[in-house]
């Protein structure tokens, strides 16, 4: 019996991995849509850069003032990596614009450059961390905030600190790769055509933009993802099923080999929540652990483990109804045996 509840235990343990990598990322797509579908209701549209194997040309004076006017009047951000590559917190990002209002993060009254530290980055209100050679103080937390990265999909800022930026200061002394880069990275809320038409041509001398609507990015990239990873999940949650026949199965050749031990267990007294708790451990051990274990090892794996918990606790919500269940079936199984037949038969 020890023997098959190895086999089954990592029979689990090969379709937990499974299961729980492909639900991170169905997790993950369904993240990316809600946050991309922000971008919609605000009309957003962001940019493409052209792929060459030309440099682009030195930014002018120009692009500077345009990305500094249309980054103040409050319908547009961008964000990027610190360019030093000093003592600065690891998880750093640097943004410009209406950050507040696109990713709901705490309005403060506070004139940039200041921070905001995520719940989980090491750092709280009243310090200070140092980005780009500027001492940044911290003035608020980031309680339960996320943004749309639109190469990587949704990026939640619990580790994260996010220094807002003073764009006129860090354009004057930006090189012309910096400014290229937030010039690319440029997302404009409530756009017009107008809007778009300005910044294609602030850019047209330096770099070769391409505009996209956030709604482009749902329909052409997201929702494709969503359905092939929804497809993947159904098929290992599938062969999951067998996991449940296997233990079921396992208790069932228990009961079998054991049913005279048990029942003689019963007339003494033991009585079936004894026996519940017996076929229990078997379950717990062979099949419930490996799967949450094992489950929660898949996710952690997947876009650096952002959607872990949230998988691993759905997957142990679902394993502990099972788990309850299986052996409740069995032991109900066994307190409704003929007594007299079952001592009268030789298991041994």
């Amino acid at each position: 019996m020890a023997g098959r509840a190895v086999l089954l235990a990592l029979h689990v343990a090969l379709l937990s991995v499974l299961v729980g990598v492909s639900a991170a990322m169905v997790t993950q797509s369904v993240a990316d849509i809600r946050a991309a579908s922000r971008l919609v209701d605000l009309r957003a549209v962001y940019f493409v850069a052209a792929a060459t194997d030309q440099p682009p040309r030195a930014a002018s004076e120009t692009l500077r003032r345009h990305l500094v006017d249309v980054l103040t009047s409050g319908r547009a951000y961008a964000l990027r990596s610190p360019a030093d590559a000093g003592p600065q917190p690891e998880n750093t990002l640097v943004g410009y614009g209406s950050l507040a209002r696109v990713f709901q993060l705490a309005q403060v009254d506070a004139l940039p450059p200041y921070a905001l530290a995520g719940t989980a980055s090491g750092h709280r209100p009243g310090q200070s961390v140092l980005v780009d050679g500027v001492d940044v103080p911290i003035v608020a937390a980031i309680e339960d905030a996320g943004y749309l990265d639109l190469w990587m999909g949704f990026q939640p800022l619990s580790g994260t600190v996010v220094v807002v930026g003073d764009i006129e200061r860090d354009l004057a002394r930006a090189s012309d790769a910096e400014i290229h880069d937030i010039a690319a990275r440029l997302v404009i809320t409530d756009a017009t055509g107008a809007d778009i038409a300005a910044h294609l041509t602030a850019t047209a001398g330096t770099t070769t933009l391409f505009p996209r609507w956030a709604g482009d990015k749902i329909s052409l990239d997201y929702e494709p993802e969503l359905r092939g990873r929804t497809a993947f999940l159904g098929v290992f949650l599938a062969g999951a099923l067998t996991t449940v026949v296997g233990a079921f199965g396992g208790l069932q050749a228990l009961v079998r080999s054991r049913r005279r031990d048990l029942v003689v267990h019963i007339a003494l007294g033991a009585g079936t929540p004894h026996l519940y708790v017996r076929l229990l451990t078997f379950v717990v051990f062979a099949w419930a652990l490996p799967a949450v274990v094992f489950g929660w090892a898949g996710a952690a794996v997947v876009d650096g483990g952002h959607q872990a918990a949230t998988v691993a606790g759905r997957i142990a919500l679902v394993v502990a109804c099972v788990a309850v269940a299986i052996p409740l079936l069995a032991a109900r199984s066994v307190a409704r045996t003929d007594h007299y037949s079952a001592l009268r038969e030789s298991t041994w």
